[in-house]
C-alpha cells in the first residue's frame, strides 16, 4: 500500500471524486505537453498463478486526430509506448498508479477518409487503449539459446534472468537454486519457478521494479468503514479440491525422485473419508533429491491448505492507495477479520472499486 495521511481517507470517503491523470511516454521521456484525456477507463489487477498482473482500459480523447496516426513516431502506438497513470484526491495530492505497456490502440468509430486530392484526412477521435504491466516484458523476451541457472540464491538468480529486462528492487531470497537445472525457452516460466522457491510472488511495483512479495501478504492493512459494502457468497467446489500432493524429480545422474504428503485426519483424510484419493502432482527440476521432493510436497499441502479459503467482495469509494497482496481488515461487534486482497477493479472516471479478498472458511462461519 502506498503510504498516505489521514487526509487521504477523509477525502476518500468525503463527496469528492477521485480524479486521474495519465501521459505516453517513450525510452522515459513524456511524449505531450499535456496529460491525456481520459473519456472512461478502469484499472484492473488480480493476483494469478504467482504474478500480480495488472491491465489498464482507457479511453482517451484526440481532438485533432495526432495522438494516433499508425505511425511509431505518434504519442500513442505500440512500439515500446507506455503509459504513467496516477490517481488521487484534490487537496491531499496523488499516487502513482504505474507504468503501463501499451498493447493496443484502436479508433472508435472515427476512420480516416482519402480526399480526392488523394490525401489522407482524419479528425477528432476517440482511442480505445488496452495496456499491461511490465511483465508481459520478461514474458516476450523467450531464451533463444538453452540456459541454466548458476547455482546461485533466489536473489541474484533473479536479478539475472531479467538483466536490462527490469531493475530489481532491494528484497532478499538467499534459497540456493540448483545449478543441474536447464530452464525452458520461456523465461517467464523460470522467473516464476524460481521465485516460488521462496514463498514469493512476483510484482511490477509504482516505480516499474521487480520486487518479491511474500504469498501470505504484505502486511500492510487496509480497514474497510462503514460505509463500504461488504458481501459474502458461500460457495462449495469439489473442482480444484486435493487431498493428496506428490512431487517428481530427477537425480542429476537421472534417477527418478519423489515425495509425497497425504491428508491423514479429517473430512479429506486419505484413507479413512467419503471424498476419495485426488492428488495433485507437480514436476520440479529444481529439486535434486528425495528429501527436496518431500519438503516440497508438504509446501503443496500446506499452501493447498490454506487455499481452502471463501472470497469476500467490497465495493466502495476508490483508494489508489491500494495494492493487491495488502490485508482487508473487518472490524465486527465481538472479532476482526484479517482476508488477503487478492484483486482490485478500480474505474478511473466515475465509480465505485471493488475489491476481491480472501479469508478462511472458519473465519467467515464462526462469526
Amino acid at each position: 500500500m502506498w503510504s498516505v495521511d489521514d487526509r487521504w481517507r477523509a477525502a476518500r470517503l468525503g463527496d469528492q471524486a477521485m480524479s486521474c491523470t495519465v501521459w505516453p511516454v517513450m525510452r522515459g521521456q513524456v511524449l505531450t505537453s499535456e496529460p491525456l484525456e481520459i473519456v472512461d477507463g478502469s484499472l484492473s489487477v488480480e493476483l494469478r498463478s504467482g504474478q500480480v498482473q495488472t491491465s489498464l482500459e482507457l479511453s482517451i480523447a484526440d481532438p485533432d486526430g495526432s495522438l494516433f496516426t499508425g505511425r511509431p513516431d505518434a504519442a500513442l502506438a505500440v512500439y515500446g509506448h507506455r503509459l504513467q497513470l496516477r490517481a488521487g484526491y484534490a487537496g491531499v495530492g496523488d499516487v502513482p498508479l504505474g507504468e503501463f505497456r501499451v498493447e493496443r490502440v484502436v479508433p472508435d468509430g472515427s476512420p480516416w477518409r482519402l480526399h480526392p486530392s488523394g490525401r489522407w484526412m482524419r479528425g477528432a477521435q476517440v482511442l480505445r487503449v488496452s495496456a499491461g504491466d511490465l511483465l508481459g516484458i520478461v514474458a516476450d523476451d523467450r531464451f533463444t539459446v538453452p540456459a541454466q541457472p548458476r547455482g546461485g540464491t533466489v536473489r541474484v538468480e533473479v536479478q539475472r534472468l531479467v538483466a536490462d529486462v527490469l531493475p530489481v528492487g532491494g528484497w532478499d531470497a538467499p534459497q540456493t537454486v540448483p545449478s543441474s537445472v536447464e530452464y525452458s525457452e520461456s523465461r517467464m516460466d523460470a522467473l516464476l519457478s524460481v521465485m516460488r522457491l521462496a514463498g514469493l510472488v512476483a510484482v511490477v511495483d509504482r516505480a516499474g521494479v521487480l520486487q518479491g512479495v511474500p504469498d501470505t501478504g504484505s502486511g500492510q492493512v487496509w480497514e474497510a468503514s462503514a460505509a463500504d459494502v461488504v458481501e459474502w457468497v458461500p460457495v462449495m467446489d469439489r473442482d480444484g479440491l486435493r487431498n493428496g500432493w506428490v512431487v517428481t524429480s530427477e537425480s542429476e545422474s537421472g534417477e527418478p525422485l519423489r515425495g509425497a504428503e497425504f491428508e491423514r485426519s479429517g473430512p479429506l483424510a486419505w484413507d479413512a473419508s467419503g471424498f476419495g484419493r485426488v492428488p495433485e502432482f507437480l514436476h520440479s527440476p529444481l529439486m535434486r533429491t528425495n528429501a527436496q521432493c518431500a519438503v516440497a510436497a508438504q509446501t503443496m499441502a500446506a499452501k493447498a491448505r490454506a487455499a481452502r479459503r471463501q472470497t469476500l467482495t467490497v465495493t466502495c469509494a476508490p483508494d489508489p492507495a491500494l495494492d493487491v497482496l495488502d490485508t482487508l481488515r473487518l472490524r465486527l461487534p465481538t472479532r476482526t477479520i484479517d482476508a488477503l486482497i487478492t484483486g482490485i477493479r478500480m474505474p478511473l472516471v466515475d465509480g465505485l472499486m471493488q475489491l476481491t479478498a480472501s479469508a478462511g472458511w472458519g473465519v467467515l462461519t464462526d462469526v
